[in-house]
């Protein structure tokens, strides 16, 4: 077992949601709902309208550079997540969020390159945008069909690239999960250095994994089932889902490839 953190991420619609109440189940791992640290020091949120308020841009706004204070800051989450594992009995912690793709390189930063777990996700980019088109995020994606594929394929080269670099990644395909969930969870934690336990699959919807921001739907959801898998299909139009297969599915099988995982 180790206890060295764990970055949970996948596009948004992947599953993350599902997969952190399931590592938040486990005896040793606290992964609570997601906190938008970076995105909210970066000021990246879409047509926020209360983005001049925000701590952050307010301390810019005094003259402080995002590199003045983002050591201090990011020091602060640790011992904030530290806090957290101390709270709730955990000896390691997790955190959730899509967004991490994006601030890899201030993770590395604030833990070391190779001082961290990074758990992704991976589910098929068809029911991905299907179901990111079905339910709005307002300010944390873009407002265009098109724009949110673009922003889809370039954190798929970003995580592509990291394989490819021997980097910490933790590569799970939602498919998976779903179908099988305990053979594929026992895989992975044996992946991070933990063992799977029966409370991950009994204890995921239980009200200790607590309520945030993640996605609304997973209380919906009582048993992990299938249901949702080639449901995209049934959702977009033709010419749509024949551009996802021609521009994004390929890179998806990429990273499925790197990863040594069953391609789409």
């Amino acid at each position: 077992m180790r206890n060295t953190p764990i970055i949970v991420t996948g596009f948004y619609r992947s599953g993350t949601t599902l997969l952190r109440r399931l590592l938040d189940a486990h005896s040793r791992i606290y992964c609570g709902p997601q906190i938008k640290f970076f995105s909210n020091v970066f000021g990246d949120s879409f047509d926020d309208p209360l983005a001049s308020n925000r701590l952050f841009r307010t301390l810019e706004d005094q003259g402080l550079a995002t590199q003045e204070f983002l050591p201090f800051w990011g020091e602060a989450l640790l011992k904030t997540y530290d806090l957290l594992c101390k709270k709730y009995q955990k000896q390691r912690w997790a955190d959730k969020n899509p967004d991490s793709i994006r601030y890899l390189p201030q993770w590395d930063d604030l833990l070391g390159r190779d001082c961290y777990d990074i758990v992704y996700i991976q589910r098929h980019p068809v029911d991905t945008l299907a179901s990111l088109a079905e339910i709005e995020f307002k300010y944390s994606v873009p407002e265009s069909f098109d724009a949110k594929m673009e922003w889809y394929m370039t954190d798929l080269k970003t995580i592509i690239e990291r394989l490819q670099n021997g980097s910490n990644i933790h590569v799970i395909r939602y498919e998976d999960l779903v179908f099988d969930p305990k053979a594929n969870l026992t895989r992975l934690m044996h992946s991070i250095g933990e063992s799977f336990e029966d409370c991950m699959l009994n204890g995921w919807q239980s009200s200790e994994r607590r309520r945030g921001i993640e996605d609304p739907m997973i209380d919906t959801r009582k048993i992990i089932d299938a249901d949702s898998v080639g449901r995209g299909y049934d959702m977009l139009y033709e010419e749509v889902i024949d551009e996802i297969e021609e521009r994004v599915l390929p890179l998806c099988n990429t990273l499925l490839d790197c990863a040594s995982l069953r391609t789409y």
